[in-house]
């Protein structure tokens, strides 16, 4: 009898002291963890403050082509007096400076963004802002083709262009200038345009919006699709030969029409909506 009281005496004893162990041990994991996570974030709110800069530069002679790629930063392309093409990289985000690369590639400037988003790429600048510069030789301004794609953040396009497409999928867009043939898709996000003596105008909508101002010598052709979102737009003044498609939605064309214009317009709504007036 005595024999068994001591043993389940034993037992009884023995469990709860394990248990405390392996609590403590937990315990002393779980603070080393969380040490080391407020390490991190005061060595990286210790990097916020500290502004990076950088400067590229490429030979522009020969160049007709600009292909930029941006992703969450703000980004400016202008013409000026430089000899070659320089790009301007400020930054004061805790991740640093983003990988940008200025390259020619045949007749084609390449400007892209290739950091990653493991390596503190475009997706962890939370804190801070960074500003990217394209300045351009003034002699290449109404020569070059642009074709610029903004995932995130936002882009000023000043300057003429032969012909520009502009995609973007997130952000903000604005474009001024005079611009033979200009395309614009918006997936998401949105274009602010100041465009003149445009000769083609395409213009895709499947979400967020379009807005601005085309003016000087009416677009010879006119496209307009919105299947979500909406497109305001002053064009000038002329009279043009309307075709509409208006499944659902609503069109608001506020211009002269005529059938036998040479100058046409083109509506395809399936959502969303469309303003076109005079400028």
């Amino acid at each position: 009898m005595t024999n068994n009281n001591a043993t389940t005496s034993m037992s009884s004893t023995t469990g709860p002291r394990r248990g405390r162990g392996i609590a403590i041990a937990f315990t002393v994991v779980g603070l080393v963890i969380a040490g080391s996570g407020i390490a991190v974030a005061a060595a990286s709110a210790a990097r916020i403050g500290d502004k990076q800069s950088d400067v590229l530069t490429a030979d522009a002679e020969g160049v007709q082509r600009i292909d930029v790629n941006n992703s969450d930063s703000s980004f400016t392309v202008v013409f000026d007096d430089v000899d070659e093409a320089t790009l301007t990289v400020q930054t004061n985000r805790a991740k640093g400076i983003s990988s940008w690369n200025l390259t020619t590639q045949d007749d084609t400037l390449v400007v892209h963004n290739d950091s990653g988003w493991f390596s503190g790429g475009p997706w962890f600048g939370f804190f801070g802002e960074e500003t990217v510069t394209l300045t351009l030789p003034e002699e290449l301004n109404g020569k070059l083709e642009l074709d610029l794609q903004n995932s995130a953040g936002a882009a000023i396009v000043t300057g003429d262009f032969v012909t520009a497409d502009i995609e973007i999928s997130a952000g903000d867009v604005q474009v001024s200038g005079v611009i033979d043939d200009l395309a614009v898709t918006v997936s998401a996000g949105s274009a602010r345009l100041a465009a003149r003596d445009v000769e083609t105008l395409d213009v895709e909508v499947s979400a967020g919006s379009v807005r601005g101002t085309i003016a000087g010598t009416a677009p010879t052709t006119s496209t307009f699709s919105v299947s979500a979102g909406d497109v305001n737009l002053a064009m000038p003044d002329e009279e043009y030969r309307v075709s509409s498609d208006v499944s659902f939605g609503d069109a608001d064309i506020d211009l002269d029409t005529n059938s036998s214009a040479s100058r046409s317009i083109t509506v395809n709504v399936s959502a969303g909506d469309l303003t076109l007036r005079r400028d």
